[in-house]
């Protein structure tokens, strides 16, 4: 008698392999996938250092580029999986290839970046956003951010963090002679990292000698990321970490701060405010943060966005009344647990993916089908325009 089908194999497809959030939340997914009783493969269409972390974890990584979906021999191997996850806006061709053969989940990770990201893609892509109904997404703000780009609905899945809270170092927020803040991310423009600078130099002299200020992430080999550091290193008390690799460097970099900052002009979620808030410290996040739900107003600041002004001002307010950081601290824990622990995150997850059941169901073929005429004769009739 022939085995019944398991529908337990999960294609993963990164876009890169840096130290950047995707990649990292990309594993988590695999990671959970695996817990769950799935089998994962992982693509990238580009390598890089960030592999070793899947291999840690005992994923293989096979770099595939996005040209492979030309080849009839690489959509046959699509056609042996169960389900497809593809992982931000630049696996776009990926994502139409997966959906005319398997269910697939197409998880954009951009918010109003995504008007940059097409301009600087192939036509196709925008096209593909257009017409894709496997769109998920991180936030609600990043949903509002897609809604203009698509026909169909976006899905809005949070992220979450691993709760790596017995790995951190003993430090309770404002105890110390000063008042830390940490920005923890590429240092790029959509960062905000030159309105964080200019937010700690407007603090008043006697504020920002009882305060430091601590940068990291990748990025300073850019036009943009050296300026950064230019700066950064003429201003007493701010330090560059440079690149922090490995989650247990990551948790003890952070444990050791005050306050975790995203100054970010655009985020559509942030994986540093999650963490900050598993390890209990207070936030300071601007509107166009995703992840500003995280943040309430008893453990931390939603400031405007490419504003120094605002910003200077909730650091200002953590250095006054640094006895208030320990409490806010607590309740970032609270909000973690309730709003961005791994058991939710599970949940969210086994919801998704049980698509891989449908694999054979009517209503998939139906929707292959549909993907089909779509993605095939709609888009040779665009480009015939």
């Amino acid at each position: 008698m022939k085995q019944q089908r398991e529908h337990n194999r999960i294609l993963f497809i990164s876009h890169e392999m840096n130290y950047t959030g995707a990649p990292r939340s990309l594993l988590r997914m695999c990671r959970v996938a695996r817990e769950l009783g799935y089998v994962p493969t992982v693509w990238t269409m580009r390598p890089g250092p960030f592999e070793a972390e899947y291999e840690a974890s005992g994923f293989e990584v096979e770099t595939v580029p996005a040209e492979a979906t030309d080849d009839p021999r690489l959509l046959r191997r699509i056609g042996d999986f169960d389900l497809a996850v593809c992982n931000t806006s630049i696996t776009a061709r990926f994502a139409r290839a997966c959906c005319q053969r398997i269910p697939t989940v197409w998880y954009i990770r951009e918010a109003a970046n995504i008007a940059d990201v097409l301009e600087n893609s192939p036509p196709e892509t925008a096209f593909i956003l257009r017409n894709s109904r496997d769109i998920c997404c991180i936030s609600d703000y990043a949903a509002e951010a897609l809604r203009p780009y698509t026909d169909h609905p976006v899905r809005v899945i949070p992220n979450c963090v691993e709760d790596e809270a017995l790995l951190a170092e003993p430090h309770t927020p404002g105890a110390g002679s000063k008042v830390r803040f940490l920005q923890m991310g590429t240092l790029e423009y959509r960062k905000g990292y030159d309105v964080l600078l200019s937010a700690f130099e407007s603090l008043r002299p006697e504020l920002r000698r009882e305060a430091e200020l601590y940068l990291a992430g990748p990025g300073n080999d850019s036009v943009y990321g050296r300026e950064v550091l230019r700066r950064a290193a003429a201003i007493p008390g701010v330090r560059y970490l440079g690149v922090i690799t490995g989650d247990t460097e990551r948790t003890r970099a952070i444990s050791r701060m005050d306050v975790v900052v995203v100054a970010s002009r655009d985020e559509a979620g942030s994986l540093v405010a999650l963490e900050g808030a598993m390890l209990g410290k207070p936030l300071i996040v601007t509107k166009n943060v995703g992840a500003r739900y995280i943040v309430g107003k008893r453990n931390g600041y939603i400031t405007e966005s490419g504003d120094p002004a605002s910003l200077s001002r909730a650091m200002a307010d953590c250095i006054e009344r640094r006895e208030n950081l320990a409490p806010m601290g607590f309740e970032s824990r609270r909000r973690y647990e309730s709003m961005a622990s791994m058991e939710k995150y599970t949940e969210d997850m086994k919801k998704l993916f049980a698509l891989a059941a449908q694999r054979d169901t009517p209503a998939a073929r139906a929707e292959r089908a549909r993907n089909v005429l779509v993605f095939r004769g709609k888009w040779k009739l665009a480009k015939g325009k």
